[in-house]
């Protein structure tokens, strides 16, 4: 069973804030993927962790071109969106490329990956809660994260 440090976010700005304190912990060689549902804010969440890893720069949703790169201060971030991948002839070459990359990797729809990594695999979870405007996210233990920094 998971280990999760879990946060209730209740605006796409503490959802932002989030990210941005996640992000700020990087060390910079990370695989992380995030898994939720479309709507969940998982492309907000990655603009919060590229603006804590130092980046200023406009922060865009790779759906279509499936792969943003950032330069940051901790280094590049890959910003992956696997949304529009099906099957693993598709997911199983991109996946060897990510392997490959230096830099936090960090990949939407995070789930597609399931057949490639093991369940122990550290990563965020998202889910929409009740209220509309709540998010829980779920960040796996191994990152150290403690939302008491926020």
């Amino acid at each position: 069973m998971k280990n999760f440090t879990e946060i209730i976010s209740n605006s796409e700005s503490k959802t932002l804030s989030i990210g941005n304190a996640f992000g700020s912990i990087l060390s910079g060689d990370e695989i992380i993927p995030i898994i939720g549902q479309l709507g969940v804010g998982k492309s907000v969440l990655a603009r919060g962790i590229a603006r804590g890893m130092g980046y200023n720069g406009r922060v865009r949703s790779p759906s279509f071109t499936i792969e943003r790169i950032y330069i940051t201060p901790k280094g590049e971030l890959h910003h992956w969106d696997l949304y529009r991948l099906e099957g693993s002839c598709e997911i199983e070459p991109l996946f060897e490329e990510i392997r490959k990359q230096d830099g936090v990797r960090l990949i939407e729809w995070g789930e597609r990956l399931n057949e490639f990594l093991s369940d122990s695999f550290p990563h965020i979870e998202m889910e929409f809660q009740i209220d509309e405007n709540s998010r829980l996210i779920k960040f796996d233990k191994w990152f150290g994260f403690k939302p008491d920094i926020l």
